[in-house]
């Protein structure tokens, strides 16, 4: 379950810098290890998203960045009540008192 927390705390992270113009010169495997660090090569390996050498998260065989916004505004919805919910099952605080901090 550790490594499931980890995948959607980087799918919300990656939503939420959803404008950052960093994943159009940089793929995103180097954006998170240069800003999470190595350990992250396992997680990302994990990742089934970056098969096939994409460069970027993987939605429906569409790049986050060549998604439209209410695509990204979506993902960004559905990656922010996942990582709240594995918060609140693998922490000890109460549903309303969870925080995202990515």
């Amino acid at each position: 379950m550790l490594l499931q927390n980890e995948i959607s705390m980087l799918w919300h992270w990656r939503a939420r810098e959803l404008n950052n113009s960093i994943f159009n010169f940089k793929p995103a495997k180097e954006v998170i290890i240069s800003i999470f660090g190595k350990q992250y090569f396992q997680v990302i390996d994990r990742m089934q998203i970056f098969e096939n050498g994409q460069d970027d998260f993987n939605v429906n065989n569409k790049a986050f960045n060549d998604l439209n916004l209410d695509e990204k505004n979506r993902i960004k919805f559905i990656a922010q009540w996942r990582k709240h919910a594995f918060e609140w099952i693998m922490g000890d605080k109460a549903w309303d008192e969870v925080e995202l901090n990515t």
